[in-house]
């Protein structure tokens, strides 16, 4: 049911895909806002009332069972359009992006440690690599889909364990060879041509940027921890990620101007494979 409140709150040509005149009324007022916070709290209240019944009753499911019963089966929902090439149509497929990213640290933070639940750690590693696979197949969702694995590199880093060096390599590239957005003083006519007529769809905007840093920041002091040999990653991508990080990529630099968040996020991704680098 939530799925469908995504599908009809809007259309390609930004009109209501319902018809008919009440029909297109609701489906305006249905924002991915509202959509993200009702599928949380259903996910908070389900999850806080199976607490509860334990407590009174001392017969709760299972943690594995219940979270592969209520956050699971919503992930994969809103993972489906993203996966090849879909009959969706974008605008849906943009709604599941960005009600994911909402949903995904909320999610996270209602897994159980790594080892308590075998289930439960192979489903994350099996969301991480739609993740990633998805990257592959909608460029235009790059920054919701980042935003996604940079919070599973911080909360559960164990299950990117597979996927460390691809994203390393996917995020220093965007930083160095995506083109960057347009100034703000630069003519609309321009802004449109480096954005290959959809802005993010083809150009390092200040949102994918920031996307980039904050997952190879996590990378560094998160994701390395749990590899087998994190010596070694961390002296192939260093050189890499902190080219892409430096003052001297201009590319970067002039979407920092003025960003006091995207500034900080790149001092700190760079501080942490700096401080990665250092001696023991």
């Amino acid at each position: 049911a939530s799925f469908a409140c995504v599908r009809t709150s809007s259309a390609p040509d930004g009109g209501a895909i319902a018809s008919g005149d009440g029909a297109s009324q609701q489906a305006q007022a249905l924002t991915v806002e509202v959509v993200g916070r009702v599928l949380g709290d259903i996910i908070e209240k389900l999850m806080v009332d199976d607490e509860e019944r334990e407590d009174e009753q001392g017969d709760r499911a299972p943690l594995e069972g219940r979270f592969m019963e209520v956050c699971a089966a919503v992930c994969d929902t809103l993972l489906q359009p993203l996966q090849g090439s879909t009959g969706w149509d974008v605008a849906v497929r943009r709604k599941c992006v960005l009600v994911l990213a909402a949903l995904v640290p909320l999610v996270l933070g209602k897994t159980p440690h790594r080892g308590q639940e075998p289930a439960v750690d192979a489903y994350l590693e099996g969301l991480a690599a739609r993740l990633m696979q998805a990257l592959a197949f909608a460029p235009w969702a790059r920054a919701g889909l980042l935003q996604c694995l940079a919070h599973m590199a911080a909360l559960r880093p164990d299950a990117l364990q597979a996927h460390a060096a691809r994203l390393t390599e996917v995020c220093a590239a965007h930083l160095v060879d995506t083109p960057s957005a347009a100034p703000a003083y630069a003519a609309a006519d321009e802004a449109r041509e480096v954005g290959g007529g959809a802005r993010g769809a083809g150009e390092l905007t200040r949102e994918l940027a920031l996307m980039c840093c904050l997952c190879v920041r996590h990378l560094a002091e998160d994701v390395a921890r749990e590899l087998p040999d994190e010596i070694g990653f961390l002296a192939t991508y260093r050189e890499v990620v902190q080219a892409g990080l430096s003052r001297d990529n201009l590319n970067l630099q002039r979407l920092v101007r003025s960003n006091e968040l995207l500034r900080q996020a790149v001092a700190r991704a760079w501080q942490a494979w700096q401080r990665s680098g250092a001696s023991p």
